[in-house]
């Protein structure tokens, strides 16, 4: 309870039965209950007065909407298609700058037409975002879901909304296989180390099918050479003869 002596109030007479009790500056950001001692005199002599007290309570107007700030902006995540169910996707924290209801946010995942809100669940008052269906990153590799942000405003609760874009990172399932069991290869007697190469056969990595075949699979030699003859680039697939004088 606040004292009336920040000259927030003022008071004007209407007729000699009734006067007006008004604000006399913006009172943005004053929230509170104020005691206001109002006296009544009549022209009388000598004049007769009477006190009393009023109450005046200033509410917080929801004049501010909440405002994500981690993340302050749409965001892409990666996530193991291995995740387990109930594991944290992102927390996800907004602001409100009024007081009270007004400014007790509350988060919610939206619906969209694909469906993509079902695989997430949110906790309304921490933000977490948790996994909630296995992902099959064979099935489905992005899932975009929106996050709202709300107060419990009034009269009319303010929101804001985030996008997550929601990637799912493929994990290691699969041996690499290659095109072919066997391949023969031919060398020249007698040619210099190194000057002929042979590229052998192409492998499909089944953990990145629909991306580039080769890419990330190494080849190595692992028998048959005891005597170190040649040399296979573990890259490029390019097996030679290496100079064993």
């Amino acid at each position: 309870m606040h004292s009336c002596r920040l000259g927030l109030f003022d008071i004007r007479t209407t007729d000699h039965t009734a006067a007006q009790i008004f604000a006399a500056k913006p009172l943005v950001g004053q929230y509170g209950n104020y005691s206001l001692i109002v006296q009544a005199q009549d022209r009388g002599f000598p004049p007769n007065s009477v006190m009393s007290e009023i109450t005046i309570c200033v509410s917080d107007f929801n004049d501010h909407a909440p405002r994500f700030v981690s993340p302050s902006v749409n965001l892409t995540i990666r996530v193991p298609e291995n995740a387990t169910v109930g594991s944290l996707v992102i927390q996800v924290r907004a602001v409100d700058e009024d007081i009270g209801i007004n400014g007790a946010v509350r988060y919610r995942i939206l619906k969209d037409a694909l469906g993509n809100w079902q695989t997430f669940t949110i906790d309304e008052v921490t933000g977490a975002v948790i996994l909630q269906k296995p992902l099959d990153r064979e099935r489905q590799k992005i899932y975009e879901i929106r996050v709202e942000a709300y107060d419990q405003g009034v009269p009319t609760p303010l929101s804001s909304d985030l996008d997550l874009t929601i990637y799912v990172r493929n994990v290691n399932d699969f041996e690499p296989q290659f095109l072919r069991d066997q391949v023969t290869v031919n060398f020249t007697e007698h040619k210099s180390p190194g000057s002929e190469r042979a590229k052998l056969i192409d492998t499909v990595d089944l953990d990145d099918v629909d991306e580039d075949k080769t890419a990330h699979v190494c080849y190595f030699i692992v028998g048959g050479d005891e005597f170190a003859t040649f040399r296979l680039d573990r890259l490029s697939h390019e097996l030679m003869v290496c100079d064993i004088g």
